[in-house]
């Protein structure tokens, strides 16, 4: 099965954790008058931003160690953002060959 087949895990993960770290810089923005060009917001977004790549670093890395992920062959890290030119569309991680054997081998 070709991995452009296969749902990627890691590119899913990827993509809801930044769609949740948008909602959340969205939603906080709301709390300056001077919206995104506040310095707290600016500082906010820093951390919460620094937060969330590297919590996705350290989940797609112990996904490899439990051999579900796999580093792909690309330059790219999580704070690329989206990818559409990759297969692990900026995750930086694909499924492994043996988490795809297992999704083919239970129906998924």
């Amino acid at each position: 099965m070709d991995k452009t087949e296969t749902a990627q895990l890691p590119a899913t993960i990827f993509h809801e954790i930044r769609s949740l770290m948008k909602f959340v810089l969205d939603m906080e923005e709301r709390n300056y008058a001077r919206g995104r060009d506040d310095h707290q917001f600016k500082f906010f977004k820093k951390q919460l931003m620094r937060q969330t790549y590297d919590t996705l670093r350290k989940m797609f890395k112990q996904l490899e160690e439990m051999g579900v992920a796999a580093k792909t062959p690309y330059d790219e890290d999580v704070k690329g953002g989206y990818n559409p030119d990759t297969v692990s569309q900026g995750a930086g991680y694909l499924n492994s060959e043996e988490f795809d054997e297992w999704l083919k081998e239970n129906g998924s």
